[in-house]
């Protein structure tokens, strides 16, 4: 008998080497939410006279999530920790449980992206798969809405899983509310976060695909062997500005193309 979306559980784990499962201590987060697709290509084969497919010829396969979440301060460290490379987190002054985190944007030079076992389903089915990564970010912002978006890639899932039952850990949301956030933008590097931008309505952030499956030739790989970094992304930032003096600076900004640094800010308490 199958089972509702209601009864089935996912668990993300921090694989120690990439494509490695490892279910020693395996996170659930209150901000996510999914459940696994499969991708696959074959080509198909009709013989002279045939108006149906005689053959089908496997290729690739792998799998992924489809995720439905909210903006969500901790859920958002696993994404970009798989974006962006991971962080070390420290400790904030006067803090016990709570953490900080900065993440550095590389201009030039490899990133290693932190990967994850996921194993998802209940008692009775479950499904597993390996090196899986969070591989796009949008977030659209404005003040009585927040939305979330991205996308998760992993090698072919495999069946007959269990489910994680000890070294568990569930990671409760912490909503970012949209009365938090403010938009700054600076001409210089340096002064990025001096000036408060004050007639911003709807404010969007999108980072594509950054990973891509790599697929060398070799028949001890069910699925693909590891993961490169795509070519040619573009990163988007887009605002609609009120009719004012400040939208007219922006435009005439935005016009002569000069440079201009951007900080979309929310500060939220300590999570203890």
């Amino acid at each position: 008998m199958a089972t509702g979306r209601k009864n089935q559980v996912l668990w993300f784990g921090r694989e120690a080497v990439a494509g490695v499962a490892d279910e020693d201590a395996m996170l659930r987060f209150g901000g996510i939410d999914g459940h696994p697709t499969y991708v696959t290509t074959q080509t198909k084969f009709s013989s002279a006279g045939s108006r149906t497919s005689d053959a089908i010829i496997p290729g690739t396969g792998m799998s992924g999530l489809t995720i439905n979440s909210i903006q969500d301060f901790n859920a958002l460290t696993a994404v970009l920790d798989s974006m962006l490379g991971v962080a070390t987190p420290s400790t904030p002054g006067g803090a016990t449980n709570a953490r900080s985190r900065t993440w550095t944007l590389y201009a030039t030079g490899g990133i290693t992206p932190e990967t994850w076992t996921v194993i998802y389903g209940n008692a009775g089915q479950a499904l597993k798969m390996t090196y899986g990564v969070f591989n796009s970010l949008g977030l659209t912002i404005n003040r009585g809405t927040l939305g979330f978006t991205t996308s998760f890639l992993a090698r072919l899932a495999a069946t007959g899983a269990t489910l994680p039952s000890v070294g568990t850990t569930y990671i409760p949301a912490a909503p970012i509310p949209a009365s938090s956030y403010s938009i700054y933008g600076d001409t210089a590097w340096a002064d990025l976060g001096t000036t408060k931008l004050l007639n911003i309505y709807d404010a969007s952030i999108t980072l594509p695909e950054r990973w891509a499956p790599d697929w060398p030739i070799n028949a001890a790989n069910p699925s693909f062997d590891s993961i490169i970094e795509t070519e040619n992304t573009e990163h988007m930032a887009s605002m609609q500005i009120g009719m004012s003096a400040g939208m007219v600076s922006e435009l005439g900004d935005w016009t002569s193309c000069a440079y201009k640094y951007l900080r979309i800010d929310s500060v939220g308490g300590e999570i203890e």
